[in-house]
């Protein structure tokens, strides 16, 4: 077909197509969300009327042409930008478990390509809904209707995306010092990718070998972000805290949160490493949930939800208090930049 036919056919029922790449996309965020996989971003779109008939006009100029329309099976796309390129595997499984895969016009550019071809060494699936969800009525009219699924790195869709805005492409008309200068920038950008992933990788062992330790192994593992967040989901004096604070204050227990400001408290109380702070808990477990008990009577029909470790934030209130210091109390309340409330002060002033 010419690219005029196509394009007056495509009209007809580009709201269609359209339509899909949008459930599509929310698909396969929902997809994401259940597998508790973190990605950059899910975006879809609709081909344009001119760029469809650009495209076919490109294929009849290389001897061949579009059948009829359902032979382009990149009219609706949805692209998926991962943090990682080790991601990309994990996103394809889920959609090749959710949908059905059309192998014979999906392609692995990470393959495919040439080796200066960073940016383009994407994933490219076309897929359809499979039976079960085109029995819903929601899918029902996306029967035969396909989208063409994009997965890459972040890193790898800057690089596309910088070499489509200057319109470079690897044929004999771009100088072989401008091939040269993106060869070596490809190699870059792979290692990056590589040393990303292998950072991942180590903070994620750091954060298992916290999960793990016990007893005098916490006194050699210093205070940063990743081993508190594993200590307060996995230590046995954190995790028992919180359930009983969760209990007073009839609340629910989510993902650690800890504030930037939390972190300066520590070094405010010469607290390094995570078995001091262990034992700061095990020596105030009682006033903690004193001060639990405290805000409970004071809330009358609050809803909480709690984050993993909130019995660290309770701890130096408590601690702070028990000095019965007053420039050391207003010290702490600073450095917290809680509100300079002077009820708040005064009852960390009494509190014993």
């Amino acid at each position: 077909m010419q690219g005029k036919e196509l394009r007056a056919e495509f009209e007809k029922v580009r709201g269609t197509y359209d339509s899909f790449s949008e459930k599509v996309k929310e698909l396969i965020k929902g997809f994401l969300e259940v597998q508790s996989v973190t990605v950059h971003s899910v975006s879809s779109r609709c081909k344009t009327l001119d760029s469809l008939e650009l495209k076919a006009q490109k294929k009849i100029d290389k001897g061949s042409e579009y059948a009829d329309l359902k032979a382009v099976t990149d009219l609706a796309g949805v692209r998926v930008i991962t943090h990682f390129a080790s991601d990309v595997d994990q996103i394809a499984k889920i959609v090749e478990h959710e949908f059905n895969v059309d192998f014979a016009n999906s392609i692995d550019k990470r393959v495919a390509q040439e080796p200066d071809r960073f940016g383009y060494t994407s994933l490219h699936y076309v897929v359809e809904l499979n039976s079960e969800r085109l029995f819903l009525s929601e899918y029902s009219k996306f029967v035969n209707v396909k989208v063409e699924i994009q997965i890459r790195s972040i890193l790898q869709h800057a690089w596309a995306e910088i070499e489509h805005d200057i319109g470079y492409k690897a044929n004999e008309e771009v100088p072989n010092e401008v091939k040269r200068k993106f060869s070596r920038l490809s190699g870059l950008l792979e290692l990056a990718d590589e040393e990303f992933m292998d950072i991942r990788n180590k903070v994620d062992e750091y954060a298992e070998s916290v999960r793990n330790a016990v007893g005098i192994e916490l006194g050699k593992i210093a205070i940063d972000k990743t081993s508190l967040d594993s200590f307060a989901v996995s230590n046995n004096v954190v995790v028992a805290l919180d359930r009983e604070i969760a209990q007073i204050l009839d609340a629910t227990i989510s993902e650690p949160y800890f504030l930037p400001q939390e972190f300066e408290v520590f070094k405010l109380f010469g607290v390094n490493t995570l078995d001091q702070l262990e034992t700061m808990l095990r020596t105030h477990y009682s006033d903690v949930l004193l001060r639990a008990n405290d805000i409970a009577s004071n809330s009358d029909d609050i809803s909480f939800n709690l984050a993993s470790g909130i019995c660290i934030f309770y701890l130096f209130q408590v601690v702070a208090g028990k000095t019965q210091d007053r420039g050391w109390i207003e010290r702490y309340v600073s450095t917290m930049g809680l509100v300079d409330d002077p009820n708040f002060i005064e009852y960390l002033m009494k509190f014993t």
